[in-house]
């Protein structure tokens, strides 16, 4: 919601740019944005991502993954529309994101009015510091109440162990797993458990198409079991 509160409060005459490590987030985000101000696609938030895009001439928040970003900076006149950078999960330190942190801190060298903001939950404040000397402002909020429970189990034990105890229609699960292989074996072995039929059990990996990736995450009736790699982490499982 930050940059939200950038464009409602500041009304900055560039672009606000807000980036993201995978597309599917970056998509979903924008989405979630336009429903909380009323808003549609294009209208005032959008986003553009491999092979997709909603946003035009009159749209002031994108969100964006690192590497369109990298290619749109090779244009002066997107350089020169460009008011505020968001960064967001800072943290997993990909190399496209650590590009633009240095883009953005040597055009701040050079006299551009850029504003630069990295953000994540579990920032490490010291290594930051080191290379984005800025005051660091921290959000605090009372936290998610989680149940934890740890026992030895089998994968189709602990989730029907799930579906009886949360048994409201929303109550959905997610899985994460190492990697698209190791999916299909969860996949196949509750499929394989007849949980019933009006479960539906969908993996979500970086491999999927986009489309099928956004399917994925609409919302539906019925209850979903989604067995996913770490694509599905902070901002899509929030």
């Amino acid at each position: 919601r930050v940059p939200r509160f950038v464009w409602e409060d500041l009304q900055p005459k560039g672009h606000i740019i807000v980036l993201q490590p995978r597309r599917a987030a970056a998509i979903m985000l924008a989405k979630r944005v336009c429903d909380e101000t009323e808003t549609s696609l294009k209208e005032v938030i959008g986003y553009q991502v491999k092979g997709d895009s909603q946003f035009n001439s009159s749209t002031k928040i994108i969100y964006m993954t690192p590497g369109i970003f990298l290619r749109k900076c090779l244009s002066p006149e997107f350089l020169k529309n460009l008011s505020y950078l968001f960064l967001d999960e800072i943290h997993e330190r990909t190399i496209e994101m650590d590009l633009c942190l240095a883009l953005a801190l040597k055009w701040q060298s050079i006299q551009h009015p850029l504003k630069c903001v990295a953000m994540s939950a579990t920032l490490d404040e010291k290594h930051l510091k080191e290379t984005f000397p800025s005051p660091i402002l921290k959000c605090h909020h009372k936290p998610y109440e989680l149940d934890i429970v740890q026992q030895s189990m089998t994968i189709t034990e602990a989730v029907k162990m799930f579906l009886k105890s949360y048994q409201e229609p929303t109550a959905h699960l997610l899985i994460f797993e190492a990697g698209k292989y190791e999916i299909q074996q969860v996949i196949h072995e509750l499929e394989s458990a007849q949980l019933g039929k009006e479960i539906e059990i969908a993996p979500l990996h970086g491999d999927m198409p986009l489309a099928d990736q956004q399917k994925v995450l609409q919302e539906k009736q019925s209850r979903k079991i989604i067995v996913s790699t770490n694509i599905a982490e902070t901002s899509l499982t929030i």
